[in-house]
């Protein structure tokens, strides 16, 4: 006769159930498994993952404010970005603040590769998005970020359309230079107000 276990009640067959039942009971435990699993994890958690905010992007700068500091790192998905007037640099300023940010790296753009070596006040992409195309994609990990006492070190990708129409993408490293932590993020762009565009913020442990 099938029993539960102990800690979750999961449906488990016992010893004396006949082998003509293994597959439906193989497939009562699995279910039982997953809906538990789901039940702790759930659609917006990714193993070591918790989704803290979604927020559209509109106006001449959108601010998320009062991030959790309960992470170990931060990780910014940014997508489907468009803008009014014209096309223009995207950029990100944690804590509001457009001096402490700087980064290096390498960028591919219609099979040209090129380095970038350059130091910045903000986050920001190097060319120009296109304002009218959504087709873009951005990351931006921040750890360490709810330090108070150091420094915390940056990685983005950029992936998206130039105003030149070629299909572009960017690979950034550097920091973040504060011993705040960050609890705020500013989202601008520099050919004007935003028409459209999804962040995602994640705390990741």
């Amino acid at each position: 006769m099938a029993t539960v276990t102990p800690n979750y009640g999961w449906d488990v067959p016992t010893s004396t159930d006949y082998v003509k039942d293994g597959a439906t009971a193989i497939e009562t435990l699995g279910d039982d498994i997953d809906s538990t699993l789901y039940g702790l994890v759930g659609a917006n958690t990714k193993v070591g993952m918790q989704l803290l905010s979604t927020t559209t992007l509109s106006g001449a700068s959108t601010t998320i404010s009062g991030i959790s500091q309960a992470y170990a790192d931060l990780e910014i998905w940014i997508y489907g970005m468009t803008n009014a007037t014209a096309s223009g640099n995207f950029r990100c300023a944690p804590n509001g603040t457009t001096t402490i940010a700087h980064s290096g790296g390498s960028y591919n753009s219609g099979g040209s590769l090129g380095n970038l070596g350059f130091n910045n006040d903000y986050i920001v992409s190097v060319n120009a998005v296109d304002r009218a195309v959504s087709n873009n994609a951005i990351k931006i990990k921040i750890e360490n970020y709810a330090s108070a006492t150091n420094y915390k070190s940056l990685s983005v990708t950029f992936n998206y359309i130039n105003s030149a129409g070629n299909s572009l993408s960017e690979i950034h490293g550097g920091g973040v230079k504060t011993n705040s932590a960050i609890t705020s993020l500013v989202f601008s762009n520099t050919g004007g107000s935003f028409t459209a565009g999804t962040v995602k913020v994640w705390g990741c442990n």
